[in-house]
């Protein structure tokens, strides 16, 4: 009986060694991952629904890749592509360029995504025929299922950002107050509500 179990364990691992070293062997020339995010934000005038999906592609080991990213909310709609560059481990950068819903429908966009640790940042900008937009953030990683910081975006607020990890999908909720309402001294929450799937 030993001897069986001794002989399938090692006819196991020789096929397990075998098929790595295939796959080693057949290591496509670029490696692509995809996201897409759903989220709403609400507030007291209520919610508006927005959907985007993002690209990056490239050769592994290489720090020059690719992404193409795009955007749709009622009423208008975007996207845009270009060129990442990592300098360093935990340190990407972009440009691109694109088109948007507008009169004037080029735009351009730049951002820097940050790791260190437990710590992340990741801050984004665009200009366009409708004008600038921003997003920027600072997580902490509490643990492999939890992560808490804060957040800013142009037309939404600013405030506190909490992300959950479930399999390949991160689920997330923003409390912001709202900069429109904060113009006019007074303080009103907006919330986030999204979930964003990546592969």
């Amino acid at each position: 009986m030993k001897s069986a179990i001794v002989l399938v364990f090692g006819l196991f691992f020789i096929l397990f060694a075998s098929a790595a070293q295939a796959q080693e062997a057949a290591k496509p020339e670029l490696t692509t991952h995809w996201s897409a995010e759903v989220y709403a934000s609400c507030s007291s005038e209520g919610c508006s629904p927005t959907v985007d999906v993002y690209l990056t592609a490239g050769k592994p080991d290489s720090k020059i890749g690719m992404f193409g990213w795009a955007l749709v909310a009622p009423g208008w709609a975007e996207a845009y592509g270009g060129v990442t560059y990592a300098p360093l481990d935990g340190l990407e950068l972009s440009l691109g360029a694109g088109m948007e819903q507008a009169e004037k429908p080029w735009r351009t966009t730049a951002s820097v995504f940050a790791a260190r640790g437990r710590f992340s940042l990741f801050a984004v900008g665009e200009y366009g025929g409708s004008g600038g937009w921003y997003h920027a953030q600072l997580m902490v990683k509490a643990n492999d299922q939890l992560s808490i910081g804060a957040m800013s975006q142009a037309f939404a607020g600013s405030g506190l950002k909490v992300e959950g990890t479930v399999w390949h999908l991160k689920p997330w909720v923003g409390i912001l107050a709202d900069h429109a309402v904060l113009k006019q001294g007074n303080i009103e929450p907006r919330v986030l509500l999204g979930v964003k799937a990546s592969f």
